[in-house]
């Protein structure tokens, strides 16, 4: 009778296995159809190139090769958005050709090389990674010129890129746009302490005080004050977050090793960036820039705060410059959870 038990037991679990491999396998190829480009005119196409001495994961997307080239800049750092942001993203590749790209040490760059041939993890060499990027679009894509979309840790290197060769971009975008790592964190815990006690919560309160304020003594202690600003995000962002596990798994363009891989470099990037990135001020590169600086922020943005980056904007010269606030409880991911807004305020400001 126990083995029979077992037998069973085994069956059902085979069963169950099956059934999951089958359901995401229906998934992924219903979003690959609802996702894909029609070509020509459209651009679709993905592949490793050799970046900063090391094969560098880039993939293009959009209906209309002769569209602006946009470059975006994931966040984290390590945190490669292809994976996340496939459906949501979509109606920017009826305006733009959008490349997007694995960094050093993130999603599918992280995976074909793992933790040991990462090779140097700075920002410098990063943002010399980036530039290289942008001069491999332009050649691939016969373009004079891109749009650089930083966002979160992207605005870092992408506020460095525009500085150093203001000669590839025509503009620079960026969105929850980091503008000094120490200050803005200190902001950061001021706004999400008012918020606690506006909520009338003594747990989380208690909790946030066991992590203490900032300067974090390390990522473990920045990640527990994230758990506790998730938790108070906007429904929107909330919402996000949820659908985050589904939508990896379903990810048409990753297998089940892409997804472990995204998920790991997340870990494995901060690790390795964390004294810089902490450390980072956007000031070190002066107040003048020779392309168009526009900023696309979430109102209620308190991970990089808005006020740091309204009062930034003021100091700035440029060719044109632009800051746009996006309401309606928009907050440091306003480019997934409120897209149309983003998309229309990208479109006016940079569009061609």
């Amino acid at each position: 009778m126990l083995a029979n038990l077992l037998y069973g037991l085994l069956a059902l679990a085979l069963f169950a296995a099956i059934f999951a491999i089958a359901y995401r396998a229906y998934r992924q190829g219903g979003a690959k159809a609802a996702i894909a480009v029609k070509a020509p005119p459209g651009v679709q196409t993905s592949s490793f190139v050799r970046i900063g001495g090391i094969d560098q994961w880039i993939s293009l997307r959009g209906e209309d090769a002769a569209n602006p080239l946009l470059l975006l800049l994931h966040g984290g750092p390590g945190n490669a958005m292809s994976g996340l942001t496939y459906n949501v993203l979509r109606p920017l590749e009826a305006h733009f050709t959008v490349a997007q790209w694995d960094q050093r040490g993130a999603g599918k760059t992280y995976g074909r090389h793992g933790k040991a041939g990462a090779g140097e993890m700075t920002i410098d060499r990063m943002v010399q990674d980036g530039i290289e990027v942008a001069e491999w679009l332009r050649g691939a894509l016969g373009k004079d010129k891109i749009i650089l979309l930083g966002l979160s840790w992207g605005s870092i290197l992408g506020t460095e890129m525009a500085a150093r060769r203001p000669d590839l971009f025509s503009a620079y975008v960026g969105s929850g746009q980091v503008v000094d790592m120490k200050r803005g964190e200190e902001v950061g815990y001021a706004a999400l302490t008012a918020r606690l006690r506006a909520r009338g919560d003594p747990k989380l309160i208690a909790a946030l005080e066991t992590i203490g304020p900032p300067p974090y003594p390390s990522r473990k202690a920045l990640l527990a004050e994230r758990r506790l600003l998730f938790k108070t995000a906007s429904q929107t962002d909330r919402a996000m977050l949820r659908q985050m596990v589904p939508t990896l798994l379903f990810s048409p363009d990753l297998g089940l090793k892409d997804v472990w891989d995204t998920v790991a470099s997340n870990f494995f990037s901060i690790e390795r960036l964390y004294d810089a990135l902490m450390a980072y001020d956007i000031r070190h590169l002066g107040t003048r820039f020779e392309v168009p600086m526009i900023y696309l922020q979430g109102k209620d943005d308190i991970q990089t705060p808005t006020a740091l980056v309204e009062a930034y904007f003021t100091e700035i010269e440029a060719p044109r410059k632009a800051l746009v606030l996006l309401g309606d409880g928009a907050a440091h991911m306003a480019i997934v959870t409120h897209v149309e807004g983003f998309l229309a305020a990208l479109a006016r400001e940079v569009g061609e």
